[in-house]
């Protein structure tokens, strides 16, 4: 089976708990507003085979936390349902339809966990997963960048910045970009 791959890196600190192995596949048709990804958009004629993608990420099996598959779209891949498969995982036939219908009503009954008790219950699931807590990160807000040690989550959603002065800054904005800092 081959794939249209764009890269791979490890590690990644950014995309899930932990370090993380990180794959983006080439080519998207969604082409979502803000994308930070705008790269990966275009298909690309090559394409490489499960099996080199697996021999350059064997050496880092066991130093990863996981694999994050990003993109472009990793379902615009041509052979997506050969490598994607529900029914091999679990061993059983599920719909689409059925699958979706069971993530969608767990959102909306987390949503409306959220609309009548807001973050705060779930607050200490997401800090377990936290893998910027304590780190220094950059948060990138229209075009200012501001340096800081990540703080905390508040419960009104917030991003809590340490700043070098000890003070902490709150931000609650609807476009805001988090980096660590190399």
């Amino acid at each position: 089976m081959m794939l249209n791959l764009s890269r791979i890196h490890f590690p990644v600190t950014t995309l899930g708990p932990g370090n993380r192995i990180g794959i983006w596949f080439q080519g998207c048709s969604i082409r979502c507003k803000g994308c930070i990804s705008v790269d990966t958009w275009g298909m690309k004629k090559g394409s490489v085979s499960v099996d080199e993608i697996i021999s350059v990420i064997d050496p880092w099996l066991d130093m990863a936390d996981g694999i994050t598959i990003s993109g472009g779209e990793p379902f615009d891949q041509p052979e997506v349902s050969n490598w994607i498969d529900v029914a091999e995982i679990t061993g059983n036939t599920v719909s689409r339809n059925y699958l979706a219908g069971l993530i969608v009503n767990e959102l909306l009954s987390q949503l409306n966990i959220y609309q009548h008790q807001g973050s705060s219950p779930f607050l200490d699931v997401w800090r377990q997963y936290n893998v910027m807590q304590g780190k220094e990160i950059m948060v990138h807000v229209n075009n200012d960048m501001i340096v800081g040690v990540f703080h905390d989550i508040s419960e009104q959603g917030e991003l809590i910045l340490q700043c070098g002065n000890g003070k902490l800054k709150y931000f609650q904005c609807g476009e805001v970009s988090v980096r660590t800092k190399n």
